[in-house]
């Protein structure tokens, strides 16, 4: 079972790059490294992995998406297994950027139900994952062509999507505008 308290901060790491005396200078490595990344030589297994990383980052820049679209409307951020089974699903059909469409949406219809209903701001905000859900559902029954948001300025493109997306898989806008690769959603942690 993963702890749930386990936090990481990357900003607070000794990072070396694993270089030996008789070996490359770390700069040289570096550039080892985007090189190989930006080869087309790429490994069966390392093609795999990258579609499951694909999901994973997508899954983690909808989360992040989310946190701010509630945020902006005052309302409690807590993701459960629920928002994640939706955003898992959206994801499977649709791009980020729309996924982000149906998240600003749906975050701004609680806000409007919290106004109009006068209801907890926790209660508002635990509609949002179905009517994330069911907007999608819509989107696809009814064959909406569905435009995708770009990215926020308050929430840049994190250096691993960035890597990710814009260098190693070559995506346009930062893989805002594609379907991650479709694999079961389930293999996702």
């Amino acid at each position: 079972m993963q702890d749930e308290s386990f936090e990481f901060y990357p900003l607070q790491v000794h990072w070396l790059i694993p270089t030996t005396t008789n070996g490359p200078s770390p700069a040289r490595f570096m550039q080892m490294v985007e090189t190989k990344i930006k080869s087309d030589e790429w490994s069966q297994e390392w093609r795999n992995e990258s579609e499951i990383v694909h999901r994973i980052v997508a899954l983690h820049e909808c989360v992040r998406y989310l946190e701010l679209a509630l945020s902006e409307h005052g309302f409690p951020f807590d993701v459960g297994e629920k928002t994640v089974a939706v955003l898992k699903s959206v994801l499977s059909t649709f791009s980020i950027g729309q996924a982000y469409t149906f998240i600003w949406r749906s975050a701004k219809d609680a806000a409007a139900f919290y106004v109009r209903e006068g209801t907890h701001k926790k209660h508002a905000a635990n509609t949002v994952p179905g009517s994330i859900q069911r907007m999608a559902e819509r989107a696809i029954a009814q064959g909406w062509q569905v435009n995708g948001f770009r990215r926020d300025y308050r929430r840049p493109e994190t250096s691993l999507s960035q890597v990710l997306f814009t260098t190693a898989l070559r995506l346009q806008d930062g893989g805002l505008s594609t379907v991650p690769p479709k694999e079961p959603c389930a293999q996702i942690p």
